[in-house]
């Protein structure tokens, strides 16, 4: 309501040829308050009524509790040069206890942990068709330096 008598006032200056609200004051007020009345605060009441939905099916995400018991700065001064025991982990049967048994890893993960420069990383990297353009001008100078 407010903002029809703006654009009333608005109207009626320019008829009577007499300024009772500038077009600057018309573009600021009117916009501000169409932009938080009708766009800000009808979308944030329908959010909040609605919802996003949960996208995981699953509710009882499983969450790892291993945790390993030394520091990353005593790793990184002691163990930088021994290249052939770089693990995540020496050996997964120090992190047995109440909550976790080696025994039940997969070979291959309780490998992985163990020695993890035996695996090869591949990735195949598919962006979405809007994001191609960007990453063919934006990047490519950066890949491809003469």
């Amino acid at each position: 309501m407010g903002t029809i008598v703006l654009s009333l006032l608005y109207s009626a200056g320019m008829l009577m040829r007499v300024t009772y609200i500038s077009i600057d004051q018309m573009i600021w007020f009117h916009g501000s308050i169409n932009v938080f009345f009708f766009v800000i605060l009808p979308g944030l009441i329908g959010w909040l009524i609605e919802g996003p939905k949960d996208q995981l099916e699953q509710k009882d995400f499983p969450i790892s509790k291993v945790h390993g018991r030394f520091h990353l700065i005593s790793f990184q001064k002691e163990r930088m040069h021994d290249r052939e025991n770089l693990g995540l982990v020496d050996s997964l049967d120090d992190l047995n206890g109440t909550t976790f048994s080696a025994d039940r890893v997969s070979p291959v993960i309780r490998r992985f942990y163990e020695n993890p420069m035996a695996f090869t990383l591949k990735a195949a990297v598919c962006f979405h068709w809007w994001v191609r353009p960007f990453v063919f001008f934006l990047l490519q100078p950066v890949f491809f330096k003469k």
